[in-house]
């Protein structure tokens, strides 16, 4: 069976890294940052998922750890 490429398109359409800004909060300390890595990392339309990349070295990512609560803010385009 030959492969449908629109059908391939859009299924990984989705997974193509885009920015996001991620933010926590521990023991009263907040923290943000951008990531280059954010995407989608579910392929059940009923059950979405999303997937970041943090560095280990960086001081959000202690925060996370420690409080263990994130948010993931996808960034949209400019209004018209």
């Amino acid at each position: 069976m030959p492969l449908d490429l629109a059908v391939a398109n859009n299924a990984l359409a989705g997974l193509r890294p885009y920015p996001v800004a991620v933010t926590t909060v521990d023991d009263g300390r907040t923290n943000g940052l951008m990531s280059l890595s954010g995407g989608s990392a579910g392929i059940v339309p009923e059950a979405p998922r999303a997937t970041v990349s943090i560095t280990k070295y960086n001081f959000t990512h202690d925060l996370i750890l420690d409080g263990g609560i994130f948010v993931i803010h996808v960034l949209g385009g400019a209004p018209e």
